[in-house]
């Protein structure tokens, strides 16, 4: 039987996130779990949310991160699809993903803050943050 981290994941969202964490590129972290892209692209927004890192260079370029982020910031948070849409496409749904969950990592509480008693109970109750609900619904 495979160990699962004290959280309680699925080895392969473990192996994803130890893999993350030392800058493994989606490609590299396909192939460690044999699982999709469209599955390993939520494990890292995930991670990102999670584990709440400085950059995403190492999965997204400079570039495609600063474009991005105008429309987030203009369009919200809460649905991929506007986003998506204000690039007709060009832009896909994995890295407007990306740059939402390392935004709302940057202004959400850290890990085990609760700002009120209903979120304290959320986070007893939830090893994830409540605002990975926001961003891995794409349309």
């Amino acid at each position: 039987m495979l160990a699962t981290s004290a959280r309680g994941c699925e080895p392969s969202r473990t192996q994803a996130y130890d893999a993350f964490r030392r800058g493994a590129s989606i490609e590299e972290v396909m192939a460690l779990t044999a699982r999709a892209r469209s599955t390993i692209s939520g494990y890292l927004a995930d991670f990102i949310v999670t584990e709440r890192p400085a950059s995403i260079d190492a999965w997204l370029t400079r570039e495609q991160y600063d474009t991005i982020v105008p429309a987030v910031e203009r369009l919200g948070t809460e649905r991929l699809k506007p986003i998506y849409e204000e690039f007709e496409g060009r832009i896909s749904y994995d890295d407007i993903r990306l740059v939402v969950a390392h935004r709302v990592a940057r202004v959400s509480s850290p890990p085990g803050f609760a700002r009120s008693r209903g979120d304290a109970e959320e986070n007893r109750l939830s090893p994830r943050p409540r605002v990975k609900s926001l961003i891995l619904r794409a349309p």
